[in-house]
């Protein structure tokens, strides 16, 4: 197994990668990327540390190793964790694209399961900070062609008990994103944005 190293993705590949994949998000991803200067960041991934410039580069496409290494996952959880621990009110919310609120499905869930009309959110907020809940989150909403995560801040007066997200709060959430996540590599890794 190859040791893995963060590095750091192009500011430009980076910003047209990511307004490519929030174009086809939710709700939530939609407003990110109209309020979002992208451009006001910076990206990395977590790769074999033999992958070449070019391959880096290659966030569409996959097979970077015949395996699938669990080492991008855990990075991402980490990433999860780190940003939550480090202050109240911060919540992720991790979009559940291909789920509907109605989907027999999320009964099996085991993350907060939050909806806006007809998106559905897996969410963790500040002091649920743990490896192990960071990765149900990131499994519940993982889907089959697109994976998207934000880093935020808590929407005011929001109940946490409500399982639904209001306009208002989304409009909040994406004006303060302070990280993106996105699948690269045909689902094999991560792509995180950091606000600068």
């Amino acid at each position: 197994m190859p040791d893995y190293v963060q590095r750091q993705v192009s500011r430009e590949e980076a910003r047209d990668y990511l307004q490519e994949r929030l174009r086809d998000g939710l709700t939530l991803a939609r407003k990110v990327v109209a309020s979002l200067n992208l451009d006001a960041g910076r990206a990395f991934t977590f790769v074999p540390a033999d992958l070449g410039d070019e391959d880096l580069l290659k966030l569409h496409a996959g097979r970077l190793r015949t395996e699938a290494p669990q080492e991008p996952n855990d990075w991402y959880a980490a990433k999860v964790c780190d940003f939550l621990a480090a202050g109240p009110e911060r919540v992720c919310v991790f979009e559940s694209a291909l789920a509907r609120p109605n989907h027999p499905n999320l009964s099996q869930c085991v993350s907060r399961i939050v909806t806006y009309n007809d998106d559905v959110y897996s969410v963790l907020c500040s002091g649920e900070e743990s490896n192990k809940a960071a990765a149900r989150a990131i499994g519940d909403a993982c889907s089959a062609w697109i994976s998207l995560g934000f880093m935020t801040a808590c929407p005011p007066g929001w109940n946490r008990a409500s399982g639904r997200f209001s306009a208002q709060a989304l409009d909040f959430m994406a004006k303060h994103v302070e990280m993106i996540a996105a699948d690269v590599y045909d689902h094999e890794n991560w792509l995180i944005w950091e606000k600068a």
